[in-house]
Formats: structure tokens, C-alpha cells, sequence
């Protein structure tokens, strides 16, 4: 599977790439990366992936996209031939992104990778809404849960 990532050093977005490649997949990632940024560190960790292609323009036709490029999103995803949807993060706090002292009380508490996972089967779903609330109030709402493993 051909998967474009757009802002692909965003933390979430860098995740979703290392689960995309374990799996065999191929990542077109479009960034901008300075050697003396977080980006590059985290371009070192993935650069050498015959699978990885950083900036790299492909004439082919990618099987979905994720764009983590807006600062009002989490994301935009799009499989093949189908037009953006927008998905919003609302009354969230990401472990392993934020400091625990960020955390507001009445934020739902989602750890990356179960966000990765939510995005990734995204993939797999048939009908994709237009737009995707994840944690919100409405009836629309995606809620994450996370499952401990006692």
C-alpha cells in the first residue's frame, strides 16, 4: 500500500508513519527538516528505510493521506479518490505528546498510539463521515478508549 503523509514530523503523525512501515508499507512523507531541529532526529530514526521517501513527488496514486499540516486539527484523511475529512480532536490530552502538568480536568486522557491505531483503521473502513470528532460531545462524536492490559 502507497501512503502520503503531509506534515509527517508531527509526533502523532511520525507514529502513524513507524506503524505503516513495521506493516510493509510504503510512506511518501513531505516535511521540512533542518539539521538542527526535533524533525531531523526524528528523519535519522526513519531516513534509511528503503520504504521511506522523504519529499519525494510520485506520479501514482496513493491508496489513502493523512495531512498534519493544520494547527486547528489533528488531521485530514483521505483514502483513494475520496475527497478530505477532517478529524478534530476536542477535550483531549495526548500522553506521550504533552507534560502531565497540561493536562485540564475535564480532558478525556488518549495515549498516542491508540490514536495511531484510530487512524490506521480509518484505512480499512468502507463509508468515512465528513468530518470526525474524536472525544466530543455530540452524537457524531468517535470516542477513544483505552484498554489496560492487567
Amino acid at each position: 500500500m502507497k501512503i502520503l503523509v503531509n506534515g509527517c514530523f508531527h509526533r502523532i503523525a511520525f507514529d502513524l508513519i513507524e506503524h505503516y512501515l513495521n506493516e510493509g508499507n510504503e510512506i511518501f512523507g513531505f516535511d521540512e527538516v533542518e539539521e538542527d531541529d526535533d524533525k531531523f532526529n526524528l528523519y535519522a530514526l526513519i531516513g534509511r528505510n528503503a520504504l521511506f521517501h522523504l519529499n519525494k513527488q510520485e506520479k501514482t496514486h496513493y491508496d489513502c493521506a493523512y495531512d498534519f499540516t493544520s494547527k486547528q486539527l489533528l488531521c485530514q484523511f483521505s483514502k483513494k479518490n475520496s475527497q478530505k475529512v477532517p478529524i478534530q480532536l476536542e477535550d483531549t490530552f495526548i500522553s506521550g505528546l504533552h507534560p502531565a502538568e497540561e493536562r485540564e480536568e475535564q480532558a478525556y486522557e488518549v495515549h498516542i498510539q491508540d490514536i495511531v491505531h484510530f487512524l490506521v483503521n480509518l484505512n480499512h473502513c468502507s463509508l468515512v463521515p465528513d468530518y470526525i470528532r474524536v472525544n466530543g460531545k455530540d452524537e457524531q462524536s468517535v470516542h477513544i478508549i483505552s484498554f489496560l492490559n492487567i
